[in-house]
């Protein structure tokens, strides 16, 4: 789903109920905490709450199991996901502090044999805090090598070899940040070349075990102290198969939350534990700041770091990271101002649910502490920059499979009103309003914080960052005239399927059997009919299907080249037949909609949406 859609679905799932009122005694916060997982339909949850420096609790709320009535404890492990990748970073800035590497250091310096194509490399080469930033500008992992059912390999070496479709740079590293997958595995490929060990083996041995987290687990073990993954099938949960992923260093660790909450404390004791220092207190900052995009050097912190970003949590600045797999989500995220954090994990991927439980424990930690208020941080007459006015295009795509969805819907419109620099998209309300902060920064209204930042120098174009996504400037009519094209493109095949139950009931009744060229009516709304098919098909998708040919996949497939060929016969057929009698009305009409599906084919074929193999992306 296009990023703007997912930040307006997030403020809808945030007004989810939150039981208010939460308890500052523990038993009423499990309580509470019960109900919200009873409310969202999550099976069970591990839970560790850290103040002071010190573990609160952590234990479980619900089923790890439903079906052996297993409950959920301190030790029971959850998949973390790419909460993972903090761990990544830390072995990484082990060997920075080792003097064994450097963040600035080119990537192709360490291992010359990766696949990165990169067109900026004399003068941009692909650094190692561009991999732990999200800042090199690869793709996202492909479908095909997102899951394994085999044995976790020991070496990473032919993993990344496998990635050059990933690692083909999109545009000049250091400039924009766009969540990536294959970075981390080529991070853990660097620990390997520069340690001598497996990488699993570098993390066990130099981070898991002084942490205390013996119990940590790469792979899929089956045994009773892990817990079982759901999603939701109807109104009943329904157990999902747990795959390895491939890229192991992005994501595939399992831990309880007992053994997750030594990791809160280390950041907030700022790389030491019991006496054991495993990162320093610099590097910790580091990992909590964002260096290397172009938003960073105009000043905004608030951000990707490395494997470490900045969340927002019932008005309080949070750091932390979360991670999703199929069937778990998880989240850890801690305070270093207000000295305390949390981990919730659970076992049905639910976003909205996971922000909620989230903001549960948020309020349960800061007790009476208030948080910063919005405007408290504004500097005194700051004003809007006023060249920010303009229409917008996101231009940091996770996947280019998306790019084109991304490319249509992503845009928006800038002006200023008053205090206040007003978001709107050409089709929906408005999506935010900015207010100045200081220099070029901006927070939203409700927004103690900067969360956005107006970039105007000679570096590059105009841009504008909000919610980590990099929109660039546009013209206004770039940027609305397509999407306005494609609705009257969509709504024009949508009226063949409403006009089909009323030739069916004229042809039923006779009216139409001698209807000359009765064909070109139908092969508008055959093609029509597919496209409805096919878009149908594509919201079953499961990450649990994307690599394998099924049903699903396959349906995806068939059907985006049938339709594609119909459309373009469809038009044909009306031009064909257009001399042949046939009503005035069906006559313009079957050739607005086959007009429309030729428009909307040729757009799908240009991004390369048709024909869509998702098993061998």
């Amino acid at each position: 789903m296009p990023r703007l859609v997912c930040a307006i679905c997030l403020v809808l799932f945030s007004m989810q109920p939150a039981f208010a009122g939460v308890s500052h005694d523990l038993a009423g916060f499990q309580q509470h905490f019960a109900e919200v997982l009873e409310a969202n339909d999550i099976p069970g949850a591990g839970v560790a709450l850290i103040r002071n420096g010190e573990i609160e609790w952590a234990g479980g709320i619900g089923y790890a199991d439903i079906d052996e009535d297993r409950h959920v404890l301190g030790t029971t492990r959850f998949r973390i996901g790419s909460i993972t990748k903090m761990f990544t970073a830390l072995a990484v800035l082990q060997l920075v502090e080792s003097g064994e590497l450097s963040l600035d250091q080119p990537v192709l310096d360490i291992a010359p044999d990766l696949p990165i194509d990169n067109s900026w490399s004399e003068t941009d080469p692909v650094r190692v805090a561009h991999l732990l930033e999200h800042t090199a500008g690869f793709d996202d992992m492909h479908f095909r090598n997102m899951n394994t059912d085999d044995v976790l390999p020991e070496s990473l070496a032919d993993v990344v070899q496998s990635l050059d479709d990933e690692l083909q740079v999109r545009w000049r590293p250091g400039v924009k940040h766009s969540y990536s997958n294959p970075g981390y595995a080529i991070a853990g490929y660097l620990v390997e070349r520069i340690s001598g060990q497996p990488f699993h083996e570098y993390v066990n041995e130099k981070v898991l075990a002084p942490l205390g987290m013996p119990n940590a687990t790469w792979g899929m073990p089956a045994d009773k102290a892990f817990a079982q993954g759901y999603t939701r099938n109807g109104k009943e949960s329904r157990a999902v198969r747990a795959r390895a992923i491939r890229l192991y260093p992005a994501g595939e660790l399992s831990a309880s939350p007992s053994e997750m909450a030594r990791l809160v404390q280390l950041f907030l004791q700022r790389g030491e534990l019991h006496g054991k220092r495993l990162v320093s207190a610099m590097n910790i900052e580091r990992m909590e700041t964002p260096h290397t995009t172009r938003a960073a050097r105009h000043g905004l912190t608030n951000g990707y770091g490395l494997g470490n970003y900045v969340s927002f949590r019932n008005g309080f600045r949070m750091h932390g990271h979360n991670g999703g797999l199929d069937g778990f989500m998880a989240e850890l995220a801690y305070s270093p101002d207000h000295d305390f954090g949390y981990v919730v994990l659970i076992n049905r991927a639910d976003p909205g649910a996971l922000r909620v439980l989230s903001e549960v424990a948020v309020e349960y930690l800061a007790g009476d502490v208030a948080a910063p208020g919005p405007g408290e941080r504004d500097v005194m007459g700051t004003t809007l920059p006023v060249a920010i006015e303009g229409c917008y295009r996101m231009s940091n795509p996770r996947n280019e499979l998306l790019h084109g969805l991304e490319w249509l819907v992503q845009v928006a419109c800038v002006r200023n009103e008053e205090d206040r620099a007003v978001l709107r998209h050409p089709v929906l309300p408005q999506v935010t309003a900015l207010i100045p902060v200081r220099d070029a920064l901006l927070r939203e209204s409700g927004e103690a914080w900067p969360t956005a930042v107006f970039m105007h120098d000679a570096e590059d174009a105009d841009a504008l960052e909000w919610s980590s996504i990099y929109f660039e400037r546009s013209s206004r009519l770039s940027t609305s005239l397509p999407l306005f094209v494609a609705i009257i493109a969509l709504s024009l095949m949508l009226s063949a399927l409403v006009f089909f139950p009323v030739w069916l009931v004229r042809w039923w009744r006779g009216s139409l059997r001698e209807a000359p060229a009765l064909t070109t009516r139908i092969w508008p709304l055959l093609a029509s009919t597919l496209f409805g098919v096919t878009l149908f098909a594509a919201t079953r998708l499961e990450l649990a299907l994307l690599d394998s040919v099924n049903v699903v996949t396959s349906g995806v497939f068939v059907g985006g080249v049938a339709f594609v060929l119909t459309s373009f016969y469809a038009l044909y057929r009306v031009v064909f037949t257009w001399n042949t009698g046939i009503h005035p009305v069906a006559k313009w009409h079957s050739l607005l909609v086959s007009l429309a599906c030729v428009i909307i084919a040729i757009y799908l074929l240009y991004w390369r949406l048709v024909p869509l193999r998702l098993w061998a992306w």
